[in-house]
């Protein structure tokens, strides 16, 4: 059984000239997505006033006995 010799231009690219450029928008996107989506929620979330609440002091209080 003879074996045919496979010519150079019928294969395929290799693996690391095929993803030259997706592996960096996928690069990227697995970046920059997440810092985005946590800024657009953090906006969506935050109050509108532009009042400070500031925490009271700590006030004890007792119980009468009758």
């Amino acid at each position: 059984m003879k074996k045919k010799l496979q010519s150079a231009t019928t294969l395929p690219l290799s693996p690391t000239d095929d993803s030259g450029w997706w592996l960096v928008v996928c690069a990227a996107g697995a970046i920059f997505l997440p810092y985005f989506a946590m800024i657009a929620a953090n906006v969506r979330m935050a109050p509108k006033t532009n009042a400070v609440e500031r925490p009271s002091t700590i006030m004890l209080y007792h119980e009468k006995s009758s």
